[in-house]
């Protein structure tokens, strides 16, 4: 191996330079305290905390706003401040005449810390000690049943975005009372709710007896007979199933030909190397097609498992480009 690295790798770095100690806590390769710091602590990647923020239950513009929480975009005073906008400044959701932060009005504000308990208190959270973002990733990482963790994760998005809703409002002239920032964060809850188990029905219900019935609630088995039927006298049904293996990767196919008998006529199958799962099963739909015309055998039924297909052969879904590209090449 060392003759190897030195004919190889990198000879003349070898013969003229010196070893060198690399630090693999950063790209640069030399030690700094952050990077020492950053190890010690296991900093989770960005892409996990971007997975809780950009939620596919919550509406768009929530989303959006809980990014620009995390991100310290929300236009505040104190970040009005850094961005040299200098405005008349005070705590809009209270009535003390200090500098607006975001620290302050979304969680150490008194009814901000107020809405936080509501809804920590009976999932075992606590909220005192603990900064916004601190709290946040609380929320996300709870423990829970399956269908009570996706609620926990979405409550930081739901409450900053009612606090927030209340700041303005007070703002302007109006005013959103605690009891009325429940019930909205509730309405949000229900309406997620809906959309990912629409089978639970959660109106009128507050926030105990939601997570109560969400934990009470066993999701229930369906079935249905799936089953071959022989085809009618002098007709020959041809099944076909195409696969990739990672959806650009390794991809086959197979048919087989069976009479009215159930007696299997002919079978094939094939590695087609490289490719995505729709040309596999375009690919083995025309290698099936094209043995039975020379054959020369006219009365066919084709079964496929792929709904594109099916919906494209109907004539019911336009062909997609990338389909026909690909036809168009194996002709």
């Amino acid at each position: 191996m060392i003759q190897y690295i030195t004919e190889n790798i990198n000879p003349v770095l070898i013969e003229t330079g010196r070893d060198k100690a690399w630090r693999m806590g950063n790209t640069t390769g030399n030690f700094t305290v952050k990077s020492a710091w950053d190890l010690l602590r296991h900093i989770r990647d960005e892409r996990e905390i971007l997975k809780f923020i950009w939620n596919k239950g919550i509406p768009l513009r929530i989303n959006f706003f809980l990014w620009r929480v995390w991100k310290g975009r929300v236009p505040t005073d104190d970040n009005l401040q850094i961005m040299r906008i200098n405005v008349p400044s005070r705590y809009w959701c209270c009535e003390q005449y200090k500098q607006e932060t975001m620290e302050h009005l979304f969680l150490t504000a008194s009814i901000a810390t107020k809405l936080w308990k509501h809804f920590a208190n009976f999932a075992g959270i606590v909220v005192e000690g603990k900064r916004l973002y601190h709290l946040m990733k609380v929320w996300w990482h709870t423990q829970a049943p399956s269908k009570v963790m996706n609620i926990y994760k979405v409550i930081p998005a739901l409450i900053t975005w009612t606090l927030w809703k209340r700041r303005n409002s007070r703002k302007y002239g109006g005013d959103i009372s605690l009891q009325s920032m429940i019930s909205q964060v509730l309405q949000n809850v229900q309406f997620i709710l809906k959309k990912k188990f629409p089978w639970i029905e959660m109106r009128g219900q507050n926030w105990e007896e939601m997570i109560r019935r969400l934990n009470a609630n066993k999701s229930r088995l369906y079935h249905c007979i799936v089953r071959w039927d022989a085809p009618h006298e002098d007709v020959i049904k041809c099944n076909t199933d195409g696969a990739s293996k990672g959806n650009l990767g390794i991809s086959a196919y197979g048919y087989c030909l069976r009479n009215s008998n159930d007696d299997l006529i002919h079978a094939a199958a094939e590695n087609i190397g490289i490719t995505t799962n729709v040309e596999a099963e375009m690919r083995v739909i025309l290698e099936a097609i094209r043995y039975c015309v020379n054959k020369k055998m006219r009365k066919i039924i084709l079964e496929s498992d792929s709904l594109l297909m099916v919906k494209i052969i109907n004539e019911a879904w336009k062909v997609p480009w990338v389909i026909a590209q690909e036809f168009n090449e194996l002709k």
